[in-house]
């Protein structure tokens, strides 16, 4: 089966259309639910004397039609539209679909997702290549694929860096090459990790690699293998990931995502912050300062919560953080709703945060 081109290659299709064939201002872009759950593109313009936006060209997947004659809306013949969508559309031979499957001579995971070769077209020692997938979209299978090659690669990354270990000294060692790939690895392992997460899979914290000692290669080994294990039997047997059945480990998978959501809302705020003018972040100083404080507070307290305190809490403070894990398992916590806590909460104190 061809792969169909995805909805975001579509557009750039019809913008340059629209662009080297100067019909911008004629036509916006529309987005479509097209049939069998399929999205699709079209380039609409509003005709006057039809009183309603009319379709010229319509794309899903691979299919391109011209619902409307062109000529009537442009100068633009239907002929001159097909010639530059032949263009536009050349060179993009997308090749069969490959099954995504795990390759025990390689022990790596090939086949193709969202039209890109897993096992040839991914530079897993670069911190970009995350970007070019829509990770929410992605089966359990595809990410699970994805997260077992990037772990691949960290292991293989590590190992290098304890082989040039000794030359790091050298002027032409490759030690820094192989440690610049491995922190790589892990920011990209990072970003698999946050919808990993999103998924109810808990993930491990990729430490720091110097190379100086055996002992660093047989802990991160340990510390990959489970997950490495459970993305391989994910796709072989094409299955979901397991939800944590334990009450203690359904509550460290909902932990890491509180944690998760006070981490957006530190992001959200200082982004909010940097948005304005510098004499408004001035005038708002005792505030920022405050929310800041207080988000990095509950931070901190929030990081040493665990499942006995939870379980049975003692204090204000262990009944709180309990009721945020509660929300978070029954309907998820929005990073605005802390955020506006800590901003409600400046309003009625005087005096910058104090946590005591």
């Amino acid at each position: 089966m061809v792969t169909k081109r995805t909805i975001e290659e579509n557009q750039k299709i019809l913008s340059k259309l629209q662009e080297e064939l100067g019909l911008y201002g004629l036509f916006g872009i529309q987005v479509f639910q097209a049939e069998e759950n399929q999205l699709g593109v079209r380039l609409n313009r509003f005709m006057g004397t039809e009183n309603k936006f009319i379709p010229a060209i319509e794309m899903v997947g691979n299919e391109i039609h011209y619902p409307y004659d062109i000529e009537r809306m442009t100068n633009i013949t239907k002929d001159e539209v097909i010639e530059k969508m032949t263009q536009l559309t050349a060179g993009k031979e997308y090749a069969t679909d490959q099954e995504i499957r795990f390759n025990q001579q390689t022990n790596q995971i090939t086949g193709t997702i969202q039209g890109i070769d897993v096992g040839d077209d991914v530079e897993y020692s670069h911190d970009k290549w995350v970007k070019e997938f829509d990770m929410s979209s992605l089966s359990d299978q595809e990410l699970a694929a994805l997260t077992y090659n990037q772990l691949k690669q960290l292991k293989s990354s590590a190992e290098e860096v304890k082989s040039y270990y000794s030359s790091r000294d050298e002027e032409e060692s490759d030690y820094f090459t192989w440690k610049a790939d491995f922190e790589a690895g892990r920011f990209s392992f990072y970003e698999l990790s946050k919808e990993l997460l999103n998924r109810n899979v808990l993930t491990p914290t990729i430490p720091f690699i110097t190379g100086r000692d055996e002992s660093e290669l047989l802990e991160l080994d340990k510390m990959l293998q489970p997950l490495q294990e459970e993305c391989c039997d994910v796709v072989k047997e094409n299955k979901a990931f397991q939800a944590p059945k334990s009450p203690e480990a359904k509550f460290e998978v909902s932990k890491a995502q509180v944690e998760n959501v006070i981490a957006q809302a530190q992001e959200r705020f200082k982004a909010e912050v940097l948005s304005q003018g510098a004499e408004n972040i001035y005038e708002a100083s005792d505030k920022i300062t405050y929310v800041e404080g207080a988000l990095g507070e509950l931070e901190i307290t929030f990081e040493g919560f665990n499942y006995q305190e939870y379980e049975n809490p003692e204090y204000t403070q262990g009944k709180q953080f309990a009721a945020m894990i509660d929300l978070q398992e029954a309907e998820g916590i929005n990073p605005s709703l802390l955020q506006f806590a800590a901003e409600q909460s400046y309003f009625k104190t005087d005096g910058p945060y104090n946590s005591w």
